[in-house]
């Protein structure tokens, strides 16, 4: 018998939908993840600062207002504390170009976000599988 290990998500959206369509992919699917949300890039680092644990995976949108997801995403990458967690980039976008600067600044995977609640568990699924292997 083993025991499930329980995975600690961040979702960075400022879409309320795809915040609650996300946060309940990650949870109907298992009981085992604890999942934190923040609509924006700011209150993203606000919580992070004082998150714990850590979030072991953070799905990060890149079209948000105030902070884009790429400067998120350089911030989290540039801090020697959240470097190491594996970031997800999750938004509309299938432009190469943004798919490109989201590597370069350090993110371990881009999708493009499905339209469906079936895609999304699909993705959570993934995700979840991928942390506990």
């Amino acid at each position: 018998m083993t025991l499930q290990q329980t995975i600690t998500v961040l979702i960075i959206d400022d879409d309320e939908d795809d915040r609650f369509f996300m946060e309940q992919a990650f949870k109907t699917d298992s009981s085992h993840t604890q999942v934190y949300a923040a609509p924006g890039g700011q209150e993203a680092l606000d919580l992070l600062s004082s998150a714990q644990p850590l979030p072991d995976i953070i799905l990060l949108d890149l079209n948000m207002p105030g902070m884009s997801g790429f400067e998120v995403l350089k911030h989290l990458k540039q801090s020697a504390f959240y470097h190491p967690i594996p970031v997800v980039i999750l938004t509309t976008s299938n432009a190469d170009t943004d798919q490109e600067q989201a590597r370069q600044l350090g993110a371990t995977e881009f999708i493009t976000k499905p339209t469906t609640y079936g895609g999304l568990s699909i993705i959570a699924n993934r995700i979840r599988l991928t942390l506990v292997e």
